[in-house]
Formats: structure tokens, sequence, C-alpha cells
């Protein structure tokens, strides 16, 4: 059995590790990327990791941890914590340094969102007269 010949790198084998190496350097430049860029998933993860920390600096429960884990996951599903503002986020740890709309009054979080004022009440107001035609 000559285990030279089972050893030799094929051109498929070199195209196979570039492309491994160029997710690889995409992988090291994920935590570089902003807030609103960056996938779903990692998104969840990073609010895990957050609600871990909270855990830690708030003295929490388990349950209560779980509570805001699900919390969050809702909130980023129905969108509410996609933009930048929304999160508190270091581009250059890749950490979640608050999350200025959640708040922790015992035993419930309380997520507030912002209310917008509607932009027809800063428009001027409708001529309301009736013309006669003559």
């Amino acid at each position: 059995m000559n285990l030279q010949n089972n050893l030799k790198e094929s051109p498929s084998s070199k195209k196979s590790v570039q492309s491994l190496d160029s997710m690889m350097i995409r992988n090291e430049d994920q935590h570089l990327i902003s807030w609103n860029k960056l996938d779903k998933s990692i998104k969840i993860n990073k609010l895990n990791a957050f609600a871990d920390e909270y855990k830690t600096q708030h003295d929490l429960t388990d349950e209560q941890v779980v509570q805001l884990k699900t919390l969050l996951k809702d909130k980023i599903n129905h969108k509410h914590l996609q933009k930048t503002k929304d999160v508190v986020y270091d581009i250059e740890t890749g950490v979640i340094l608050k999350i200025p709309c959640l708040s922790y009054t015992p035993p419930v979080f309380n997520f507030k969102t912002s209310e917008r004022a509607s932009p027809l009440n800063s428009l001027t107001p409708k001529n309301k007269t009736i013309r006669h035609n003559k």
C-alpha cells in the first residue's frame, strides 16, 4: 500500500481549502459588523449572552433569565430590536452593552417602545371652505 499516492493534493482539495480559509476570515470579521447588519441567529446568540450578563448584574433567578430570553427573542422576531439605536452594541468587542428600552421592575420585564408623533400633525390644516360654482 503506497501512502504517498493518497497524500497528493488534488485541485479540488486546494479549492476547498481556499474556500474554508475565506469562510474563516469572514467569521473573524463577523464581530466588526454593526448591529443592524448582523444575521438574526447571531443577534439571538448575542442577546442570550446579554441576558446571562444581565443575570449576574441584577441577581436574577434562572426562571427570570428564561423569561428575559424569550422576551428578547420575541422582540427580534417582531422586528423591534433591528435598528442601531435600539441596542447599544460595541462593534470592537461584539458585545451588547445596554438595551435602552428594556426595564426591569420585579417580577416583570418591560419593553418600552418609543411612540412617534404622526407627521400629519405637523402639516398645515386643509382649507375647508366651500366654493360655489357660478
